[in-house]
């Protein structure tokens, strides 16, 4: 059992009516303030805090959750897997209206999601993302009563509504109605509260398994994919919050884990298991390490065909997938390899690495990791697979990792 943490601070309408949330990520009940450190981290645990863990209902009431964004998860169109009606995106003040950015930010709003821009400054370049947007907040502690009262004039007929954020006195507040602003945020009403919410811990390398069972596509053991969810109570738990979304919600109560498999489909799970295993990382422990492991895990299955054993290329894969896992999640390996009851044979090559095809192949991997040359001779030369075939299944690897998860990555 451990505790997730969520700030949210309320955003009104005129008449002092709670119109939706900022939802703010925060590292401990002590410090109610954003650190800084990792925007992509903090937007994804924000997202699975909740969504996945607390609930939205419970969160907001069923009201919006405004969450900053940052140009690397917006371009990832993950906020796809979340209902449209309980997300609001706001984008950074950070973000270069690129025509990418324009184009994604165009997709979303077709697609009904809100667009809200973040501590906006009207320029030529920013004026094309103006025109798409739902909500502009204007930061009324840092600008100009002039251009807080002039950028709106244009827009009191449009449908663009203004949010006046940084309220701090009702001075402020009375001076922003009158100028038309529609929404308001500030100290002068609440600061952000945190909510705390006690949840259960996945076991990631159940996390892992299942991410690699997904990755296997029309393969996908759909029977095993079921027990495996089905025995991790976490795991669960996060999928039925996710499946009762009014995103995916149908006619019919869920009255199985299968059931709730199909309703979400297997890309959106995958996505899913992607965020819950980034958010369960160590703040201080880089996603370059999910995207090795992802790497490892499809050059091992590679090599399996190379080497004329194909059989072996669901075996090897989970054997790459998993030989970074304690670096990942501070826990031993032989720990990990027993909650997972893996075979003996990627046991032994993990642990006690011998004269085997599994202990070449994840040696010889390592080694190229680690640009170990004299070892990746003698490890190829075992297997009797030549450097340049080592090369092309490296780069076809990294290719297939950054198209399959690049939203994540």
């Amino acid at each position: 059992m451990s505790d997730i943490l969520v700030a949210r601070q309320p955003i009104y309408d005129v008449y002092l009516n709670v119109f939706s949330y900022e939802l703010l990520y925060r590292g401990s009940k002590e410090n109610n303030f954003y650190d800084g450190n990792d925007a992509d981290a903090s937007t994804y645990r924000v997202m699975v805090n909740s969504f996945l863990d607390i609930g939205i209902s419970k969160l907001t009431g069923y009201k919006r959750g405004f969450i900053n964004f940052t140009e690397r998860i917006l371009l990832s169109g993950i906020v796809s897997i979340f209902p449209k009606d309980y997300i609001g995106i706001e984008i950074l003040e950070s973000i270069s209206p690129t025509d990418e950015v324009i184009d994604m930010c165009k997709n979303l709003k077709e697609s009904g999601y809100m667009i809200i821009l973040d501590d906006f400054v009207l320029t030529e370049n920013t004026q094309s993302l103006l025109e798409l947007a739902d909500i502009v907040k204007m930061d009324f502690l840092n600008t100009s009563d002039e251009e807080l009262k002039n950028i709106i004039k244009p827009y009191k007929r449009s449908k663009i509504k203004f949010l006046a954020e940084k309220i701090e006195n009702r001075e402020k507040f009375e001076r922003a109605k009158e100028w038309g602003y529609s929404y308001f945020q500030g100290y002068y009403f609440n600061k952000p509260t945190i909510v705390s919410h006690k949840t259960i811990k996945p076991l990631y390398s159940n996390v892992i398994k299942i991410i690699e069972m997904l990755n296997r596509e029309e393969n996908c053991d759909m029977r095993k994919l079921v027990q495996l969810i089905e025995y991790d109570p976490a795991i669960t738990l996060k999928i039925l919050r996710l499946v009762n979304s009014v995103m995916y919600r149908g006619f019919s109560e869920i009255t199985n884990i299968q059931m709730a498999l199909a309703r979400i489909g297997m890309k959106d799970l995958k996505v899913c298991m992607m965020l819950v295993l980034i958010n369960g990382l160590d703040k201080n422990k880089p996603n370059e390490l999910i995207r090795t492991s992802i790497i490892r895990a499809k050059m091992a299955e590679d090599i399996a065909v190379k080497i004329g054993r194909p059989q072996l290329g669901e075996t090897f894969s989970l054997m790459g997938l998993i030989s970074l896992m304690d670096v990942m999640i501070d826990m031993p390996l032989n720990t990990i390899l027993d909650s997972l009851n893996v075979s003996k044979d990627i046991e032994r090559a993990l642990l006690y690495p011998s004269n085997d095809i599994y202990s070449y192949t994840i040696e010889l991997i390592k080694a190229f990791d680690n640009a170990d040359w004299e070892k990746v001779a003698y490890y190829s030369k075992k297997l009797n697979i030549s450097i340049s075939d080592l090369s092309d299944i490296s780069v076809r690897a990294i290719v297939w990792c950054d198209k399959h998860y690049e939203y994540i990555l």
